[in-house]
């Protein structure tokens, strides 16, 4: 269960990243960060990071790649701690 939460978290970050690329690229209403970090935070950190590697969007933003960066810490350690009591 555990499995099918995280493919689906990674599938809908990586969809967060790109429609808010196009979104920007449209001019339109975009994505809020904290959309965008919770979705990595829940477990979809790996396929956010690699959109926006991907589509070249939220790389250059400081304070974004920080809180990225913790937010995928913070979600490591959840699901290792997570896992250790599945056991």
């Amino acid at each position: 269960m555990v499995w099918i939460l995280l493919v689906l978290s990674n599938v809908v970050s990586f969809g967060l990243i790109y429609l808010d690329k196009q979104l920007a690229q449209q001019g339109r209403r975009r994505i809020s960060e904290k959309n965008l970090l919770l979705a990595a935070a829940l477990g979809g950190w790996p396929a956010s990071f690699l959109a926006q590697q991907l589509f070249r969007h939220k790389t250059k933003k400081g304070s974004f790649k920080v809180a990225f960066w913790i937010t995928a810490a913070i979600s490591v350690l959840l699901f290792v701690a997570l896992i250790s009591q599945m056991r």
